[in-house]
């Protein structure tokens, strides 16, 4: 077959954002592929003459959500090929997913959607008695990064009505209880390709801080998950959107010790995921042969080379 030339989709044309990108290019380019690097938002961008897209590190998406997917769809028409494909990422771009689990739902931090006409004059108070946190979380329902997520004190409730109306004045929001577990114990990503689990990220956030993102002060290292983490990343992958390329399931620790279910979801994340395979011996090699499988059989779930991570 023919090389493909591939488009990996960023926030900026030339730049490589995310720091897996540039070595994943590398390792396609020693296998023959063609890769560049695109920004989503150009209009006058020829997607025609690229065989495959490929959403790596879109991350200013959430800022403009539906002109993105519109941008995604144009993709699909126009491209031979898309990953992940509009419809996965109109499912997993808005975190009322997280609502609509299932059987799983016990899975998940208690979250409740509240539209954007009842932000304003929520009753506050009434949802700290519902879901019994010292803290709530509120952030908006398409958002990334912790981008203007607030973390809501009882105690000081009369002070935020301001700051909730002038963060949030026209969009739903979804609402959490604070896990104190996040501070200490931090935020535990498990990365799977190909539909499998190949490894864990162990997030941190800095003192005093319950954001886990390096640009909050955040530090990652390699973590190896328990057995239950591992099957129950794997059975909500299936039940939500089997047959990915890539996902990043991040929990945390659940703070009720006597729960039988030890961690609580916090996102899937299926569209512009960091996977973090730098911290890992062979992930951008293992990646890059599963591209290149997915690419010339059509398929995801191929067996492959059994890489060590």
């Amino acid at each position: 077959m023919a090389f493909p030339r591939c488009a990996f989709l960023t926030k900026q044309h030339g730049v490589f954002a995310g720091q897996d990108d540039p070595l994943l290019a590398d390792a396609l380019e020693r296998r023959g592929w063609s890769i560049e690097a695109v920004d989503w938002k150009d209009e006058a961008v020829s997607w025609e003459a690229f065989d495959l897209v490929f959403l790596r590190s879109p991350w200013d998406y959430y800022l403009s959500p539906e002109l993105f997917l519109a941008r995604l769809r144009e993709i699909s028409s126009r491209c031979g090929r898309l990953i992940h494909s509009e419809s996965l990422v109109e499912a997993n771009i808005n975190k009322r997913y997280l609502t609509q689990l299932g059987r799983y739902q016990e899975w998940v931090i208690p979250s409740e959607i509240v539209p954007a006409n009842d932000v304003v004059k929520m009753d506050w108070k009434s949802r700290f008695r519902l879901l019994k946190p010292d803290r709530l979380i509120v952030k908006p329902l398409i958002s990334a990064g912790s981008f203007r997520t607030l973390a809501l004190d009882l105690n000081q409730l009369g002070r935020s009505g301001a700051l909730i109306a002038e963060t949030f004045p026209s969009e739903g929001v979804i609402v959490q209880p604070f896990l104190p577990t996040i501070c200490d114990d931090g935020e535990h990503s498990l990365i799977f390709l190909g539909g499998e689990y190949y490894h864990a990220i162990l997030k941190r956030p800095k003192s005093g801080d319950f954001r886990v993102q390096v640009q909050h002060g955040g530090i990652y290292k390699r973590w190896e998950p328990d057995p239950w983490l591992v099957a129950a990343s794997h059975t909500l992958l299936e039940h939500f959107q089997p047959g990915t390329l890539y996902a990043r399931l991040d929990w945390v620790r659940n703070p009720d010790a006597a729960s039988p279910v030890p961690y609580l979801l916090m996102e899937i994340e299926m569209i512009e995921p960091d996977l973090y395979l730098r911290f890992t011996e062979r992930g951008i090699e293992h990646y890059a042969d599963l591209l290149c499988r997915t690419i010339a059989f059509g398929v995801i779930n191929t067996p492959g080379p059994n890489y060590n991570s």
